[in-house]
């Protein structure tokens, strides 16, 4: 059943397209692991001392609190929240970001019936289908409020990661 089409295909073009988007790919996604290898070098070698030394900063501070008879909650407050406030802004920013990517996924990957509240409230849909154009939009403006955290916390990214660290 080959069609007028089929003779006119170039096989061997649509082959080297298809391996030169692969290799492109390939180059992309190895790329970005050593970028994550590097980081973590980074954090897990060249700054070990560092953070070494605030591990040790932070033991010695709650042992002075015990030893000057803070009471619980003077210590939670005084001591205990600021010591991890910089893991307190990651889980932040995680629970806001998986929040919208929720959303997003729900929207556009479940059935009618089965959607969550989130995304019932947020219909794009009309009688002629999903308004992909809109839903493009939106997905590219829920990378703003992510980013505007990111800004916000970018300074404790590396201390909140590593929090707990011996």
């Amino acid at each position: 059943m080959a069609g007028p089409l089929d003779a006119m295909r170039d096989t061997r073009r649509e082959w080297s397209i298809n391996r030169a988007r692969l290799i492109a790919c390939l180059t992309g996604i190895l790329m970005l692991m050593a970028v994550l290898v590097y980081r973590y070098y980074s954090l897990q070698i060249i700054q070990h001392d560092a953070f070494l030394t605030q591990s040790d900063r932070n033991r010695i501070r709650v042992e002075t609190a015990y030893v000057d008879g803070y009471s619980f909650n003077k210590f939670f407050f005084k001591i205990f929240i600021p010591t991890i406030a910089a893991g307190i802004g990651i889980t932040m920013f995680f629970c806001f970001m998986f929040s919208w990517v929720e959303l997003l996924l729900a929207k556009t990957l479940t059935a009618t019936m089965a959607k969550p509240i989130a995304a019932i409230m947020t219909r794009t849909s009309s009688t002629s289908g999903y308004e992909l154009g809109l839903l493009a939009a939106a997905g590219s403006l829920t990378i703003v409020p992510g980013a505007v955290v990111i800004y916000f916390v970018r300074n404790y990214i590396a201390k909140g990661f590593a929090m707990g660290r011996v």
